[in-house]
């Protein structure tokens, strides 16, 4: 039932189906230009999703997708420094996206590593130790981040 009385607003936005798990950005990363946005993850779509709120916290500015190919993410946290941890119940992995930052121009050379990354698909994979690491390049906030997701074979 909906709720009703002079306090009783409503929702301010809804979330895809089987949405599990919201955490409010806090970190100052990128200026601070996501803090106070929520993420949230979408378990049967295998999203990251973004809501922009207003400044005073009342009305959603947008909701977009920010990444995307989880499989069956349960819930999503935030560290202090920025990185955004989901926790992917298919395939038993917790999944990282962290800020990467290098002296010119706040861009990661990251993303060509040894010649690693596949251009035409964006996801190079390598073995390292037993552990297999799937690298996917993606814009968050204007600077080059990567999504890491490393599983023990």
């Amino acid at each position: 039932t909906e709720g009703d009385g002079a306090d009783w607003t409503g929702p301010i936005d809804l979330l895809p189906v089987s949405t599990n798990g919201i955490v409010e950005y806090t970190a100052g990363t990128f200026s601070g230009k996501l803090q106070g946005d929520l993420f949230y993850v979408a378990l049967i779509a295998g999203q990251l999703g973004r809501i922009q709120l207003s400044g005073d916290g009342t009305s959603v500015v947008s909701q977009t997708t920010f990444a995307d190919g989880f499989v069956f993410p349960l819930d999503v946290t935030v560290g202090s420094g920025g990185t955004i941890y989901v926790a992917e119940f298919g395939g038993s992995v917790i999944t990282y996206l962290q800020p990467k930052t290098d002296a010119i121009g706040g861009i990661s050379l990251g993303g060509d590593i040894a010649g690693l990354r596949d251009s035409s698909s964006g996801f190079s994979s390598w073995f390292i130790a037993g552990a297999m690491a799937l690298l996917a390049s993606m814009v968050f906030g204007g600077a080059l981040t990567w999504r890491v997701a490393r599983r023990e074979n």
